[in-house]
C-alpha cells in the first residue's frame, strides 16, 4: 500500500513539472560591482492559463531584496519570455542568486538561478618609473582604475599616499600620472605608495607600489678627546651618516699623524664601533692629527699629546740609575741623599733625553764604608739599601795639601825643640813622611770633596799620643819616639 502511494506522488510531480516550467539562463560573469546591472533572462510555460504575478527576488548570504514584480496573464501552453536588467544594490553583497516565482496558478512554482558574486572591489593599478632613486630625483607614478567588467572608473575620487602624506589626484579616462619630487633628506630604504580609488556607487580599489632610496654618504664624524697623556690609549669612534642622518655601515680608515706630519698609526675600523690606538710612552708632545676616511668623505681632528716630565730611579750594586721616562728633556737637578755611616747629600746637574739613562757610582760620594739608605729628590726613597766601600779620607786635593802643610810645620816645631839629634833622626824619616803624604794626596784627590774638621783633629790627636810631654831626663837621653808614626 505504501509503495503504491509513493509511486502516485511521483507521477503527479512529473505531470506538474511537465505542465509548469521556468527556465533561467546562466550568467556570463561570476562577479559584479555594486550599481552594475545584471541581465536576467528567463522563460515561463504552463499547460493551463494563469492570471497572477511574476516575482524576482535577490538573495545574498541569507538576506533578500525584491528585485522585480509584474502581473502576468498566461495563455495555456504559451511560453512567456522576459529579459530584465536588474541593478545591484550596496545593501546586498556576497554570494548571491535570483529566485523567480509565479503566483496565481493552481499551485505556485519557482526556480533559482545559478550563483554569482556581488562585490565593491575595483581593479586599481599603480606603477613607478624607477625602482631605485636618489634624494632630489623625480619619481613618476602612473596608474588606472577599472570595474570588474573592464569599464573605466570615470567618476569618484582617487589619492596617492607617500610616506604617510596623502595627495589627491584626478582620474582622466580612468587613468592618472603624478610627479613626486623626492626630498633631499629623504630616508634611505624602501618607500611604499598607496593608490586608492572610489567611485560614486561605493566601489573601492587600492594598489601598492614601491621604490628604494639609496643611502648617500653625506657626513663623516670622528669622536675623540682633545688631549691625551703619552702612553695612554686613544679610544674613539668614527661614523658616516646618509642624507637623513641615518648611519651607513661600512669601514673607515683611521690614521694618526705626529706634529711633524709623520704617519704613526693606521687602522681599518667599522663605523660606529669603538677603536683603540695606543700612544707610545715617548710620543712627542704637541698638536697631533687624527683623520678618518670613508664613503668618499674625510674628517680631520686635532688633539694634544701632553708633556710628561718623569724619571725612574733604581739601584744595582753601588750604582744609581736614573732614566728619563717622559717625552721631554729631563733637566731638573737630581738630589741624592745617603744616610748611613755618615750623611751625604749631593746634587747632579744633567740633561736626559727621553728614554736616556745615566749612572752614578755612589762609592765615590761617601767617605766611610757601610750600609746606606738612598733617597732621591726629597723623599722619593728607593726601596732597600746599598752597601758602599767609601774612602779612607775625605777632602779635596787642597784639603790634603793643607793637612800635609800642618804636619810639616809641626815637624819643624819639634825639630827646634829636640835639637840636632832629633834632626838627624828626622832627616831619615822625612823621606818616609813625604812619600806617605804624597800617597794621602793621591787617595784624597777628588774634585767634589771638602776638608773636614774631624780629619784635622784626628791627625793632631795622633801626634799628641805618639809624642807625649817628656821629663828632663827623657829629653836628654831618648831618641826612640818618632812623630811620623802618625801616618802609619
Amino acid at each position: 500500500m505504501k509503495k503504491s502511494l509513493i509511486y502516485l506522488v511521483l507521477v503527479l510531480l512529473s505531470i506538474q513539472l511537465v505542465l509548469a516550467e521556468i527556465t533561467i539562463d546562466d550568467f556570463t560573469r561570476e562577479k559584479y560591482n555594486i550599481g552594475e546591472k545584471i541581465n536576467v533572462k528567463s522563460s515561463i510555460s504552463y499547460s493551463e492559463g494563469v492570471v497572477g504575478a511574476l516575482k524576482i527576488d535577490l538573495y545574498c548570504d541569507d538576506e533578500s531584496l525584491p528585485a522585480y514584480f509584474s502581473l502576468i496573464d498566461l495563455v495555456a501552453d504559451e511560453v512567456h519570455d522576459f529579459d530584465l536588467e536588474i541593478p545591484t544594490r550596496e545593501r546586498l553583497m556576497g554570494s548571491c542568486n535570483f529566485l523567480v516565482s509565479v503566483e496565481g496558478a493552481v499551485e505556485d512554482f519557482e526556480r533559482t538561478s545559478n550563483t554569482f558574486l556581488i562585490t565593491d572591489e575595483l581593479k586599481a593599478n599603480a606603477i613607478v618609473d624607477k625602482l631605485l632613486a636618489e634624494p632630489g630625483d623625480v619619481v613618476v607614478i602612473t596608474g588606472s582604475a577599472h570595474k570588474l567588467n573592464g569599464e573605466i572608473v570615470e567618476n569618484g575620487g582617487a589619492s596617492l599616499t607617500i610616506d604617510g602624506v596623502e595627495n589627491l589626484i584626478n582620474l582622466e579616462s580612468g587613468e592618472f600620472s603624478y610627479n613626486h619630487i623626492l626630498p633631499l633628506d629623504i630616508i634611505a630604504g624602501k618607500h611604499e605608495i598607496l593608490f586608492k580609488v572610489e567611485d560614486l556607487n561605493g566601489n573601492k580599489g587600492e594598489d601598492f607600489a614601491s621604490f628604494k632610496i639609496a643611502a648617500v654618504p653625506t657626513v663623516i664624524g670622528l669622536n675623540v678627546l682633545d688631549s691625551y697623556a703619552p702612553g695612554t690609549t686613544i679610544s674613539g669612534d668614527a661614523f658616516i651618516s646618509d642624507q637623513s642622518g641615518g648611519v651607513i655601515k661600512g669601514d673607515v680608515v683611521v690614521e694618526v699623524f705626529n706634529p711633524e706630519g709623520g704617519l704613526e698609526y693606521t687602522k681599518n675600523v667599522p663605523t660606529n664601533d669603538i677603536f683603540d690606538v695606543e700612544l707610545d710612552g715617548f710620543s712627542v708632545p704637541g698638536t697631533w692629527k687624527i683623520r678618518a676616511n670613508g664613503g668618499g668623505l674625510e674628517v680631520v681632528k686635532d688633539f694634544i699629546v701632553e708633556e710628561s716630565k718623569t724619571k725612574e730611579t733604581w739601584l744595582m750594586g753601588s750604582d744609581l740609575f736614573v732614566k728619563n721616562t717622559g717625552n721631554v728633556d729631563y733637566d731638573s737637578p737630581i738630589e741624592v741623599k745617603l744616610e748611613g755611616a755618615s750623611e751625604v747629600v749631593f746634587v747632579k746637574e744633567t740633561i736626559l733625553k727621553p728614554n736616556q739613562t745615566i749612572t752614578f757610582d755612589l762609592n765615590k760620594e761617601v767617605s766611610y764604608a757601610g750600609e746606606y739608605k738612598v733617597t732621591v729628590d726629597s723623599g722619593n726613597a728607593i726601596t732597600g739599601s746599598v752597601v758602599l766601600e767609601g774612602r779612607r779620607f775625605s777632602g779635596s786635593s787642597y784639603a790634603g795639601w793643607g793637612a800635609l802643610t800642618f804636619v810639616f810645620l809641626f815637624f819643624i816645631y819639634m825639630v827646634v825643640r829636640k835639637g840636632k839629634s832629633f834632626i838627624k833622626t828626622g832627616k831619615k824619616d822625612l823621606k818616609n813622611v813625604a812619600e806617605k803624604g804624597k800617597h794621602i794626596l793621591e787617595r784624597t784627590h777628588t774634585k767634589d770633596d771638602t776638608i773636614k774638621q774631624e780629619d784635622i783633629n784626628h791627625l793632631v790627636s795622633k801626634v799628641k799620643r805618639e809624642n807625649p810631654v817628656k821629663s828632663e831626663d827623657d829629653k836628654k837621653g831618648s831618641n826612640d819616639r818618632n812623630m811620623f808614626k802618625i801616618f802609619d
